[in-house]
């Protein structure tokens, strides 16, 4: 919980004020849809299986190379929040058999709707086909099959892996970019196949984030004034000029950096006549 004290300074007028706190909220969040796409079965949809995978195997020629599509509703984050962290993580299958070998897995955004019960490596839909083969996906350039948003190489000792997609996240619930889901993929030699939702232990994201700092001041009569936002925690202050009437104010719009558990202090000056 972000904490808020405020101290007001008043001269000649008579004000209320009514400061906001931010608070820390976590989120655990089940997919609403996840599949694979299989190049060596390329009109085979593999949802049934209730299997994901980013398997890319140079023994069979190039042509076992598998993605993983994946999409969460994030529609019970609040509008506005800023998103301090998003973390993926995936339930192993077949553990200690199939492994990563220490090679690159990526996580990218998926740029083409898909449904989980008709995807395939050649379409995203029974009516629809991918611009690209394996599907439609970007890196945080907005480049095809480039930059990805998160990359794991660890060679699992333990039940799960897990991916830190904070700024994917952040871009979805800024609506920078529309939430098509997200898309896996490996280099030759990962091996790594992980449960779908269908069979329980499915993929889970974990997501923290902070409502806004602010608040408001009125006054009973015309007055100028100033809110100085000082976090604490980190030391760093913002200035916001307040207008007559009516006075909101964010202080994280203005410029401050708050984190879950910093202590921010608002301190309102204002002055004007009495009434």
């Amino acid at each position: 919980m972000t904490r808020c004290t405020s101290l007001i300074v008043l001269s000649a007028a008579v004000f209320s004020i009514l400061p906001a706190i931010a608070s820390s909220q976590s989120l655990m969040l089940d997919p609403v849809a996840d599949t694979r796409i299989l190049k060596v079965y390329p009109d085979v949809n593999q949802n049934a299986e209730g299997l994901l995978s980013v398997y890319n195997n140079v023994d069979d020629n190039g042509d076992n190379d598998q993605h993983t599509l994946i999409k969460f509703d994030l529609s019970s984050i609040p509008n506005g929040a800023n998103i301090t962290s998003a973390t993926l993580t995936l339930t192993v299958a077949y553990f200690g058999q199939f492994v990563s070998n220490g090679i690159p897995s990526y996580v990218f955004r998926a740029t083409t709707d898909w449904n989980e019960a008709e995807a395939t490596w050649n379409q995203p839909t029974n009516t629809t086909n991918w611009t690209h083969l394996g599907g439609d996906f970007v890196g945080t350039t907005g480049a095809y099959n480039s930059s990805p948003y998160a990359t794991n190489t660890d060679n699992p000792g333990g039940p799960t892996v897990s991916w830190d997609v904070t700024s994917l996240v952040r871009e979805w619930t800024s609506g920078t970019v529309p939430n098509q889901g997200l898309l896996l993929r490996a280099d030759v030699g990962n091996q790594l196949h992980f449960l779908a939702r269908e069979l329980g232990n499915g993929p889970k994201l974990s997501v923290t984030y902070v409502v806004d700092v602010g608040g408001s001041v009125t006054g009973l009569s015309p007055s100028t004034g100033m809110v100085i936002c000082l976090n604490l925690t980190t030391k760093k202050t913002v200035k916001i000029a307040i207008p007559n009437g009516v006075r909101l104010w964010d202080c994280e719009q203005a410029g401050l950096v708050v984190n879950p558990g910093d202590i921010i202090r608002m301190t309102v000056s204002v002055t004007g006549p009495a009434d």
